[in-house]
């Protein structure tokens, strides 16, 4: 069979954006407490911002979000309060019992899942504020939540919901609940007249010079406490300089195993298994996904987006190959007939799961080389490029 490359196929092999980065960009989220009205929430979002910036203006996040708690009657909030502060006392007894009596992990979440599905139903706020949360983590941000208050209680649980791991993170100012999610750091005074009339809460630990009746607010008291105002933008700026690489393989998006670059890549694959059937293309890109997946040694920063371009523009190279020798490269058909079927084989163990429901997507090496090799190339190539122009608006927000 004789292949013939076009001058429009071959402008589709010029170098691809990308830049290697395993470190996700971050979002920085403001969660208010109880009787703050947007306005006053916005208020109070802005000038953590900006006294951010003033302090470490290299933190560059994302976005700064407000994860808000509607101003409602005073009876309904402090209902509120009590029907969480009840949640966070069981949630906090199983995590210490799970610690205990060292239960699986999974079980208590399962646990607690049942807990946060009922504060979700009773709660539009906590729902709202956990799909602002997922829609932050599908674009590959991580996330830095400052919680004021109440604020813990639904940060709390919308971590809880999330169980993310390493891709969110807390900080508790004067915190209503006996803990912060994964432990992270909390500011109360002594003096906040709020949390020392609530049970169970985290002890104080910080000492406001001069000492007033309330020091609960969160500008006027907190921010505007010197040493309290420094220690809150440190622990920020030491969680946004806190970047961990996933320690197990995993196509979610949020578990940092391939670059940040690939994240479009990972959501597009998410989409297309929900489908019936796959075009060649996708078919030949799921392929790479599996074969840069694979790859044993490689840090996250080598699984990045230039490997598929790489790999499937090898996969070109090859069918224009007169001699067709079955040499080593980097097109996953070529890899997978060097070693063995990739969709006979368990790992990773989405690629057997893929190939059974797909099963029209496996292909020998003699009918890639032979029959729809540069059809399907070619449609992965175009393919590519699309989810380049994801890549490169991530980039650029």
């Amino acid at each position: 069979m004789k292949l013939t490359i076009t001058s429009s196929v071959l402008a589709l092999l010029l170098p691809l954006f990308s830049r290697a980065d395993c470190n996700s960009p971050k979002v920085l989220y403001f969660a208010n407490g109880m009787f703050n009205d947007r306005v006053g929430a916005n208020e109070s979002k802005d000038e953590l911002q900006k006294k951010l910036q003033r302090k470490y203006p290299s933190d560059k996040f994302a976005t700064v979000k407000l994860a808000f708690n509607t101003d409602e009657a005073a009876l309904i909030q402090l209902h509120q309060v009590f029907r969480q502060k009840v949640t966070d006392i069981n949630v906090s007894f199983w995590k210490s019992f799970a610690n205990l009596l060292q239960v699986n992990p999974k079980d208590v979440s399962t646990i607690l899942s049942k807990y946060i599905a009922v504060e979700k139903l009773l709660d539009v706020d906590l729902s709202l504020q956990i799909k602002s949360y997922q829609a932050s983590l599908k674009n590959g941000w991580s996330i830095i939540t400052v919680a004021h208050s109440q604020g813990n209680f639904y940060t709390n649980s919308a971590f809880d919901n999330l169980n993310v791991g390493n891709m969110t993170s807390m900080i508790s100012v004067a915190t209503p609940a006996s803990r912060v999610f994964q432990d992270g750091p909390y500011f109360t005074f002594k003096s906040d007249g709020i949390i020392g009339l609530i049970p169970t809460a985290l002890s104080p630990n910080f000492t406001k010079e001069p000492a007033g009746l309330f020091d609960h607010e969160f500008i006027k008291h907190y921010l505007g406490d010197k040493t309290t105002h420094d220690q809150i933008l440190l622990a920020v700026h030491e969680t946004y300089n806190n970047a961990t690489e996933a320690s197990e393989p995993s196509l979610d998006p949020a578990a940092r195993y391939f670059d940040n670059d690939v994240v479009p890549i990972l959501n597009y694959y998410k989409e297309v298994v929900t489908q019936r059937s796959l075009l060649p293309g996708q078919c030949l890109l799921a392929w790479q996904l599996f074969d840069v997946y694979a790859r044993h040694g490689a840090t996250c920063t080598q699984r990045n987006f230039a490997a598929f371009k790489e790999g499937i523009s090898d996969c070109l190279k090859d069918l224009d190959d007169k001699n067709q020798e079955r040499r080593e490269t980097n097109c996953p058909i070529y890899r997978g007939m060097d070693f063995g079927s990739p969709y006979q084989a368990y790992f990773p163990a989405e690629s057997h799961d893929f190939f059974t429901s797909f099963p029209d997507c496996k292909m020998s090496f003699n009918d890639f080389h032979e029959q729809e090799g540069l059809n399907e190339v070619t449609a992965a190539l175009v393919l590519l490029q699309k989810l380049e122009t994801k890549t490169t608006k991530r980039e650029t927000k």
